[in-house]
């Protein structure tokens, strides 16, 4: 596998304006979100939480041992997420809020990373995100999250092979969180790192979320029913990162893999960082 690539300084500066908007759009929207469930960590705590029997026992196991060496040597906290359903949130946010309610990475240094994975089903995308610390995201950038999550993740995942995607994206994250990795660059032409792209997005953030917005208060007089599923702006903003699809429920199953070695989360926090993909 190809973990640590060349050309280095490939990697564009992170788009600072969309960043911003989106913690902005995120703090507004968080308000629609409420009756929102998310998993909990597995009890005894685990740095690999398989909500939906997607990896074998052996497989669970040999993510646990690498991430716990790591966690014990570094005491950088990687933790894997695999759900079987988003609710109709975006990758990211889902992402993002794993990590600060479970408090992945230590206090203080809030070096914490939470990779997370919904397998694509006969009727919804799948998606794939990684959300970062606050204190990894000097090194573990926004642009190094897309780029670890196009070359080394989604390629594996398109056919079907979860496990060496999850293992190849959890090893070059290892590998970003020490300044070791160095990704691929983007082929020519590539229109992301425009200004123009990075305004446009934005306005198309702001105009979906008070779109959004006027169709949950219509909904309101409505029966209501479940209405928390159905969150365009979410999904709009997915589509644009690559970060969409449908998705339906909330069954976090009862699947459990290893004991290992882990003690536990140690109180962390995240900033928004880190990107989406889906394939």
């Amino acid at each position: 596998m190809r973990y640590l690539l060349e050309n280095k300084n490939q990697v564009k500066p992170e788009l600072s304006t969309l960043r911003f908007a989106w913690l902005i759009l995120s703090f507004f929207y968080c308000t629609l979100l409420t009756g929102q469930d998310l998993p909990r960590p597995l009890n005894p705590p685990r740095l690999v939480n398989d909500f939906v029997g997607l990896l074998s026992a052996e497989q669970a196991a040999r993510l646990e041992k690498d991430l716990v060496t790591f966690n014990d040597t570094t005491s950088t906290q990687i933790v894997v997420v695999i759900v079987n359903s988003l609710q109709g949130i975006d990758a990211n946010y889902f992402a993002y809020k794993i990590g600060e309610s479970w408090g992945v990475g230590q206090k203080g240094r809030n070096n914490g990373v939470v990779l997370l994975v919904k397998p694509k089903t006969s009727d919804s995308r799948g998606q794939v995100a990684i959300s970062v610390g606050y204190g990894l995201e000097h090194v573990l950038t926004d642009a190094l999250s897309k780029r670890i999550i196009e070359q080394q993740i989604i390629p594996f995942f398109r056919n079907n092979q979860y496990f060496e995607g999850i293992q190849a994206g959890v090893k070059a994250i290892m590998l970003a969180s020490t300044g070791q990795y160095k990704a691929m660059p983007r082929k020519n032409g590539d229109f992301e790192g425009s200004p123009w792209f990075a305004l446009g997005v934005l306005a198309f953030m702001f105009f979906a979320f008070f779109l959004s917005l006027i169709q949950s208060r219509n909904r309101r007089h409505t029966i209501g029913r479940h209405a928390h599923n159905d969150i365009p702006f979410w999904i709009l903003w997915g589509s644009m990162l690559g970060g969409s699809g449908r998705s339906r429920g909330s069954d976090w199953g009862s699947f459990s893999s290893g004991s290992g070695g882990f003690g536990g989360f140690g109180g962390g926090s995240f900033g928004g960082g880190g990107a989406s993909g889906s394939w």
